[in-house]
């Protein structure tokens, strides 16, 4: 990670002046005895306030991330790593956090870049140092840890490791299970999320069952525990991957309500990827049960499903 530009000569020559200041402060404010201590003092002194103006005087780098601009994210990150790290050691009770939270801005800026392999060691660091918080104070910290649990998650599954993208999910899924008690509004649509990417991670895997439990479970939330306002954004994504599911089980009448709410998220939202998959779905769902599928429907619109459900496909042209 790069540091500002300054040789060792300069750095010596700023310790030295810091010294000499803080030796004259001393022997100036408390006597002759006090000039060994602002000597010792003085460079301490002045490398923290050093680190912590670079720290504070960096730009946002999620803001950057926010308009779209990973590599202007990076470049601040550059800029300001090194001091959060310095004063964390510090302060670990005040720095620990913003150094976390700094990592896992830089990890998703180089996941924004496709650099999901260097992005994973950023990741990890700040799972670890939110461990160590949550460990401390689990009130304060412990939904720190879940959200950087989920996102390191996605990082290794992006890097091709499911097992252990599960296995960090699963943890993230625990800690959101525990907090939505106290606080439904706040943690349900976490929960939702985190329980869809861990369906999604099992049907990679090929644990098709475990992945509909899960996948169940978050179209439970999204379907009767959430207002329709406060649908988290993976809604329809959730509500098609369990009917997709379901569905595979030749379970139909279960499959027409999630397939149904879910379509008709991703079409208010402009989200073919997701309709796409699901169209073969909903049309075996129509074709084994179509009174369910025409009361979801109605239930969802209060009117009829549209024709494309129940025109077939049109065959190939054969060749002569």
């Amino acid at each position: 990670m790069r540091r500002p530009d300054l040789t060792r000569g300069q750095l010596t020559g700023f310790l030295g002046g810091a010294a000499v200041v803080g030796g004259a402060a001393g022997w100036l404010l408390l006597g002759p005895l006090w000039t060994i201590a602002g000597v010792v003092a003085g460079p301490l002194v002045a490398l923290v306030g050093c680190a912590t103006f670079l720290a504070f005087a960096v730009a946002d780098p999620a803001t950057h991330l926010q308009n779209n601009e990973p590599q202007r994210a990076l470049t601040e990150i550059s800029r300001g790593l090194w001091s959060w790290r310095y004063l964390a050691r510090i302060w670990p009770g005040q720095f620990r956090q913003p150094l976390a939270d700094t990592l896992l801005t830089q990890a998703e800026a180089l996941r924004t870049l496709h650099l999901e392999a260097q992005a994973l060691s950023p990741a990890a660091e700040a799972v670890a140092i939110y461990q160590v918080l949550a460990a401390e104070k689990p009130r304060k910290f412990t939904p720190g840890l879940a959200g950087a649990l989920d996102r390191q998650s996605s990082l290794l599954a992006a890097s091709g490791r499911l097992a252990e993208a599960e296995k960090a999910i699963a943890v993230a899924v625990r800690i959101y299970r525990d907090l939505v008690p106290a606080a439904p509004g706040d943690y349900l649509p976490d929960l939702a999320d985190a329980l869809t990417r861990q369906a999604e991670w099992l049907l990679d895997m090929g644990q098709d069952g475990a992945a509909l439990a899960t996948a169940s479970e978050a179209a439970d939330i999204c379907q009767d525990r959430l207002p329709r306002d406060q649908l988290p954004p993976c809604a329809a994504q959730t509500l098609l991957l369990t009917g997709r599911l379901l569905t595979g089980q030749a379970r139909y009448r279960e499959a027409a309500r999630p397939l149904t709410r879910g379509w008709l998220l991703a079409a208010r939202r402009g989200r073919q990827d997701l309709i796409a998959p699901a169209v073969p779905a909903i049309r075996a769902t129509y074709r084994a049960d179509d009174a369910a599928l025409r009361a979801a429907w109605r239930t969802e619109t209060g009117g009829e499903p549209p024709d494309w459900i129940y025109r077939l496909p049109a065959a190939p042209a054969r060749r002569r």
